[in-house]
């Protein structure tokens, strides 16, 4: 994605995105601005001359014009305006909060202001989500602010840079001899630093260190490790990761990293850079496990690992103690096929908040499955309920190729209410990837039980049989058959799986 300073040659572009009726409904132009072109001629003079505001524009090398992204800064209130908008067909693709990570970032990094600001109609269900997600906070309007309905702020401790931003943003290299002095100050040259408190089982060991001495103790290992490296968000050195081994002989890998700056902590950098020494690992050793080891009171790591798929192979129970309270060592670990279902990167995952557009997406993938959905009555049926439920589908590029919804059932479980698979994509992993999003969504909504139903053994249909076995594969368990529950025919199987 390219985001660059827009120029006299994208003017047609921006004409015709504040012309489109769709884009500006929500500010008040539904039938869109039917500006002129020799309007935006006068329009760029001033945003080009202008020192508080800079207009970007918005390319994709598949998608084209995306849109545009905008600041205004306010120096005497300390804060920047934001504005962004995308064209239909670059919506729902995770253009835009790339667009306004970057826009956010460099505000509060570049410019000297601390506080980004939008106030989008409340209308904009979609804007709504997209801002809440990157950490914009709800807030009264300020008296200095112009007159709005809303007033939604992120600040640097709040901004939650989207994925795909990060992932461009962070880069892991081999150390410097330049970079010693910065890892030296945000490692070693203070009495106290707050990542001390989470670097288990080394509570006790941090020293403070002259930078002759870091040299001599750290800095030897940093420069001369093949498997040490720097970890940088754009141009800021913010901690360090290494791989090593526990036991070649047997190919027992494991990586570790330290976030020193906690300046950049709870932003989704350690799950960035799990996911690139994962892969890293993969691709260039000879081992089908990885793994890494922290404790119950590194929750950001824990969380890490359970996102990411791992599994909690080892809790060593009050194994470790720190400033009074006993705690677990906790070691995750994941094989190269769970690594690759999980993290295929040619599929995409997208929850769907469009009741009209979950109902096309289970009618598409439903049709595609007679063996399984052949009763046009159920399947009607489906494609009507899903619309109130939780939505994920799964994209080969543009294509859906799977979803699953998911609803939350009286028992405090979290049903799979249906799920289905295009069947060009059996065996690709993508039902194991459906399963991950069901549970990181119960994880996150503290549900603690999966639920399905299907048809029981006494069953003798084929195609069900392989349901079973899936769900089995991934940690479902039956612990009920309701005979009646579909009629006499069609026994129902309730299978269930908990949570960690």
């Amino acid at each position: 994605m390219q985001i660059k300073k827009t120029e006299y040659k994208d003017l047609v572009n921006v004409q015709k995105l504040w012309n489109h009726p769709e884009v500006m409904k929500y500010v008040g132009f539904p039938d869109g601005l039917g500006i002129t072109f020799e309007a935006l001629e006068s329009w760029i003079k001033n945003i080009e001359g202008s020192k508080i505001s800079s207009h970007f524009s918005i390319y994709d090398d598949t998608l084209g014009y995306c849109g545009e992204t905008f600041y205004r800064l306010d120096y005497e209130n300390d804060f920047a305006t934001l504005d962004i908008k995308v064209l239909p067909h670059a919506m729902g693709k995770g253009i835009a909060a790339y667009a306004l990570s970057y826009v956010i970032d460099t505000v509060l990094n570049k410019t000297g202001v601390s506080r980004c600001c939008v106030d989008p109609s409340l209308e904009n269900k979609d804007a709504l989500r997209l801002y809440a997600k990157l950490g914009f906070i709800a807030k009264p309007v300020p008296t200095y602010y112009r007159d709005a309905d809303t007033y939604f702020e992120v600040t640097w401790k709040t901004f939650k840079p989207s994925p795909h931003y990060l992932k461009d943003s962070i880069t892991l290299e081999q150390p410097k001899a330049s970079d010693m002095e910065r890892l030296w100050e945000l490692s070693a040259k203070e009495s106290y630093y707050p990542w001390t408190e989470l670097d288990a089982p080394y509570f006790n060991e941090f020293e403070m260190l002259t930078f002759e001495d870091y040299l001599e103790r750290d800095g030897k290992f940093l420069l001369n490790s093949k498997t040490a490296l720097v970890i940088r968000y754009n141009d800021a050195i913010v901690g360090c990761a290494n791989y090593y081994w526990e036991n070649k002989d047997t190919r027992w890998l494991e990586f570790g990293m330290d976030i020193f700056d906690d300046a950049y902590w709870s932003k989704g950098i350690a799950r960035t850079v799990a996911i690139e020494m994962t892969q890293r690992i993969f691709d260039n050793e000879n081992v089908d496990r990885v793994g890494f080891t922290t404790w119950s009171g590194n929750f950001g790591m824990m969380r890490v690992g359970d996102i990411l798929g791992f599994k909690r192979e080892k809790v060593v129970r009050r194994a470790r103690y720190h400033k009074g309270v006993y705690y677990d060592s906790v070691g995750y670990g994941i094989t190269r096929e769970e690594w690759n279902c999980d993290h295929h990167f040619a599929y995409q995952t997208q929850q769907i908040f469009d009741a009209e557009k979950k109902s096309e997406v289970c009618a598409h993938i439903l049709e595609l499955l007679p063996e399984w959905f052949g009763i046009p009555e159920s399947t009607e049926a489906y494609v009507e309920e899903v619309k109130a439920m939780v939505v994920y589908a799964v994209y080969d590029q543009a294509k859906v190729i799977g979803f699953t919804a998911l609803n939350y059932h009286a028992g405090g479980a979290l049903e799979i209410h249906v799920q289905g698979i295009d069947p060009l994509y059996h065996r690709h992993g993508i039902g194991r990837k459906l399963m991950r999003l069901a549970e990181i969504h119960a994880a996150q909504n503290r549900i603690e039980v999966l639920m399905v139903k299907t048809l029981a053994a006494s069953h003798p249909d084929p195609h069900y049989a392989k349901t079973r076995l899936f769900y089995e594969a991934v940690g479902f368990h039956g612990i009920e058959v309701l005979p009646q529950l579909w009629g006499e025919a069609n026994p129902c199987l309730i299978m269930v799986k908990k949570i960690n």
